[in-house]
């Protein structure tokens, strides 16, 4: 729970809802469901999401499901996302279109805890470390004798000449992980609903936000304008 309650944690979810909202990574999870004979809008999701669904022709196909989880992988890695984490959340999204992050021991974060002398004495399987290596490259290795006030003055003193650098060194073009705006909820339903009308006129829409939240919805026809880019631009 503390790696939930991290700010990172809720910088690695918005990445991810704001990746479920895009065009082009939409346009490829279609594409996987149609080489893989799943729904193109996904199977019904029910109580128990069973990975892979028992209606799924790859369920009892083993070549084929291990061509599927190649395509994960493939995404996972695309989008800088660590393995574990990677399987669960688009598996889970390819299957049932379901948004809903699926909580593993990997934290989902832009931060990891891990234990590197029992790494190398007792491996995990070569993709999943390869995989950790590529979504945290950078390591502040720790003394099991520092104090929580050392490690945070460490970071402290050696982030801007040491870390950062390193942290540039890596980070690749176009990546948008840790940049995601928070966003208010009510603010962002109202956004997604002027878009998803997108294709009507600037008039018609402000009619029809006026007619959905009253007053408290009125806006001119420039602020809608303004979202439609913005959303436009956000789903590229």
């Amino acid at each position: 729970m503390s790696n939930l309650n991290s700010n990172s944690h809720k910088k690695f979810e918005r990445y991810i809802q704001d990746l479920y909202d895009r065009k082009s990574f939409n346009d490829e999870i279609v594409e996987i469901r149609r080489r893989f004979d799943i729904p193109v809008a996904g199977y019904p999701q029910r109580p128990v999401m069973d990975c892979p669904p028992l209606e799924c022709a790859c369920r009892d196909d083993s070549e084929r499901f291990k061509e599927f989880m190649t395509e994960v992988k493939k995404l996972s890695k695309k989008y800088h996302i660590s393995l574990l984490d990677g399987v669960d959340i688009f598996s889970s999204y390819i299957y049932y279109n379901s948004k809903e992050l699926v909580i593993n021991h990997s934290g989902q974060n832009l931060c990891m805890c891990a234990d590197l002398k029992e790494e190398y004495e007792d491996p995990f399987e070569k993709d999943t470390i390869e995989s950790w290596n590529d979504i945290y490259p950078i390591a502040v290795r720790i003394s099991p004798y520092a104090s929580k006030r050392d490690i945070l003055d460490f970071v402290e003193k050696t982030f801007k000449h040491h870390i950062e650098p390193l942290q540039k060194l890596h980070r690749a073009e176009g990546v948008t992980i840790g940049k995601s705006r928070k966003r208010d909820e009510s603010v962002q339903e109202r956004n997604d609903f002027i878009y998803s009308h997108e294709d009507k006129s600037i008039k018609e829409i402000r009619e029809l936000v006026s007619e959905k939240y009253g007053f408290d919805g009125v806006l001119d026809d420039g602020h809608i304008s303004k979202i439609l880019q913005i959303e436009r631009k956000r789903r590229q």
